[in-house]
């Protein structure tokens, strides 16, 4: 006997069927009455996933927001059905849930802008607060409060506090923040940050704890020099918190010289015992790569030349890191090469992290058009490393073709030594379709190895996948 569907799911599963139906057959439009302009997304994602822990397979996450403007004015609004989390995607819920995920409303005047409801905020380069949306990892957290910034001449200040939920809901913080930053000459500036966390509901209960900096950054230089740089202190406030840890600071400075076909630049990190939970400070790496915060330092210069005609970019990394006690080398080079003979686009890097083992990779992408509506696309992706008597070794090859605009196929074809999910070899793929008045339709299934995603030195570890999928995007406009 299937499980019984309560009241509540029932009215649950007709809104989501409405709006679904309301996606794909309703062609309402974006439009404007007189000065009240509105703007509609609606997004549907419906999977059959065959590895979750409780059994329940059938998942759903539906997605409408509207967005309108009224002179000054601004509002938005995401209304959110779901039995999943994307975060946690083999766990469905015990009962589906329906939501006000996002709302915010928002005043903007030529110095002053407010925004109350939900919000993002970077301070500084996010040595001390980083609350930013990050599609790669599936990062969608927010500051729920006020959020305060004023200009004018050469003065910007910002005030900001509320609550952070994670993406997930079983985590909790208070947060409280700002900065001043001012132009004492032309082209420079100095800034002061500041952030004050303390905990709701949260696993490592780290207790208040405040974050400071001061930054200094500047452009034309000697005409071709741009530099930034900050110092930041973390103090913890409570010795009596759950998990007690010493004070921690961040050192972070760059300096980057651009001149005709040659742009290079110099990074240094130092991070010790620098995770408040909110920060995200540079990674002085690659982007997609893990950046440690706890005890890092590091040292890192990147050179690139450009060719005009064609555009071929060639360019070369060379770091110095010590994480942990273990310190190596991390060197990587490859070429960019962009509508060479108005037809292809092509990246090729190779790179070696030596620190705690040597980790090497190859990413290559390219995409070719055959015509003005036919094209492919190739990306490959091989990592591989050894630690110990553990291996480690994961090959991609996604490979897709376009007639643009109305329909893509693509495959992609995974491979890990390590068995996951009982498997070595993935296998999946499927359909996009664009639809007139601004649908989007997918259709895939198959296995995907999941694995670690890294993005602005955050990571995410996704789990294997098995089943089906269809997503629904459409835009009113």
């Amino acid at each position: 006997m299937g499980r019984r569907v309560d009241g509540h799911s029932r009215r649950l599963y007709f809104v989501i069927g409405f709006l679904v139906l309301l996606t794909v057959a309703v062609p309402l439009q974006a439009f404007n009455v007189g000065d009240i302009s509105f703007y509609v997304t609606n997004d549907f994602l419906y999977q059959y996933n065959q590895l979750t822990y409780n059994n329940k397979e059938n998942q759903f996450y539906e997605s409408l927001t509207l967005f309108a403007n009224y002179k000054k004015w601004s509002v938005g609004l995401t209304l959110r059905g779901n039995n999943f989390f994307k975060q946690s995607p083999n766990m469905t819920l015990e009962d589906p849930q329906l939501d006000v995920f996002r709302k915010y409303v928002q005043y903007s005047s030529k110095h002053l802008k407010i925004t109350v409801g939900d919000f993002y905020s970077l301070l500084g380069r996010g040595m001390v607060l980083s609350v930013l949306k990050n599609e790669d990892i599936l990062r969608e957290r927010t500051i729920l409060g006020g959020d305060v910034r004023y200009n004018r001449g050469r003065l910007d200040l910002r005030v900001l506090g509320g609550r952070v939920k994670d993406e997930t809901e079983n985590q909790e913080w208070t947060v409280a923040g700002g900065e001043i930053n001012l132009e004492y000459v032309k082209h420079h500036r100095i800034g002061f940050h500041f952030s004050y966390i303390d905990d709701i509901d949260t696993r490592r209960q780290l207790g208040k704890r405040l974050t400071t900096s001061i930054s200094l950054k500047g452009s034309q230089l000697f005409k071709n020099i741009s530099y930034y740089t900050e110092v930041a202190l973390l103090d913890y406030q409570d010795t009596d918190a759950l998990v007690f840890t010493d004070n921690g600071y961040g050192i972070y400075s760059n300096v980057t010289y651009s001149k005709s076909h040659v742009t290079c630049f110099l990074e240094f990190k130092r991070y010790k015992d620098f995770n408040n939970e909110m920060n995200n400070p540079p990674a002085a790496d690659r982007e997609d790569e893990i950046a440690s915060i706890r005890d890092t330092t590091g040292l890192r210069f990147y050179f690139q030349y450009a060719f005009f005609e064609p555009d071929i970019t060639l360019f070369f990394n060379a770091a110095r890191y010590e994480e942990h006690g273990d310190t190596g080398n991390h060197f990587y080079g490859g070429v960019n090469i962009e509508d060479l003979m108005d037809r292809l686009n092509l990246s090729l890097s190779y790179g070696v992290r030596d620190i705690h083992y040597r980790i090497k990779r190859w990413d290559g992408h390219l995409i070719y058009q055959f015509t003005d509506r036919w094209s492919s696309e190739i990306i490959f992706k091989d990592k591989h490393y050894r630690d110990g008597s553990f291996i480690f070794k994961e090959i991609d090859y996604n490979f897709q073709v376009s007639y643009s605009p109305f329909i893509s196929v693509f495959f992609l074809h995974q491979y890990s030594h390590n068995r996951i999910a009982n498997l070595n070899y993935f296998f999946s793929g499927g359909i996009k379709v664009y639809l007139p008045g601004g649908t989007v339709v997918e259709l895939s299934g198959g296995t995907i190895r999941g694995g670690q995603i890294c993005s602005g030195g955050q990571c995410f570890v996704a789990p294997p996948f098995k089943g089906v999928k269809c997503f629904i995007l459409h835009t009113f406009k």
